[in-house]
């Protein structure tokens, strides 16, 4: 969608309040999203500019990304350098540390949520998708979620004993992504 006053570019989020209402967790799920992109403020993660709600939809305004997925580059590109792998991993750390320090937790970092900025450079990487994300205001989490094959093994812990995690999940999630590369 581009801007009127400077015809400036954003991506729009759409979602339909009768698709969004008809999930278990789809409404609560949005308002945490929301409620955590507008705490953060940081070169390395998306930014929400606006909610826009109507009868039918609600609209998140937010910063266009078009360099793709990290997941797109790692498909096509031979394995990185490791002075390479060193600058996107600070790229991704930089942010996160961000997140930790403000006790927020992703919680879904992957290939497919880490977006670079443009398609002129593969070290311009931000962090999206924060449908997953959750404040830490105690010391543990215990809800099973994440993307299996990134997610720390204390989440997947069995259905007899209640998992326990906190914010180190994020990083072992960061070394799989750099395991991949």
């Amino acid at each position: 969608m581009k801007r009127k006053s400077d015809e400036q570019l954003f991506a729009a989020k759409m979602f339909q309040k009768q698709v969004l209402l008809s999930e278990s967790k789809g409404k609560a799920s949005l308002i945490n999203e929301v409620r955590i992109l507008r705490k953060l403020s940081h070169p390395g993660i998306m930014r929400l500019y606006e909610v826009h709600e109507t009868n039918v939809t609600i609209c998140l305004v937010m910063e266009l990304l078009e360099g793709g997925e990290l997941f797109e580059r790692l498909d096509t590109a031979k394995a990185y350098s490791e002075s390479d792998c060193a600058l996107m991993f600070r790229k991704i750390l930089e942010p996160l540390v961000y997140m930790h320090q403000n006790e927020i937790m992703h919680r879904d970092i992957k290939p497919e949520n880490l977006i670079l900025r443009s398609k002129a450079s593969e070290y311009d990487i931000v962090i999206a998708d924060f449908g997953l994300s959750q404040e830490v205001k105690k010391k543990f989490l215990h809800i099973r979620c994440g993307t299996p094959g990134y997610c720390a093994p204390e989440i997947l812990a069995s259905k007899a004993h209640k998992p326990e995690y906190d914010l180190k999940v994020d990083v072992f999630s960061v070394g799989c992504v750099f395991y991949q590369m």
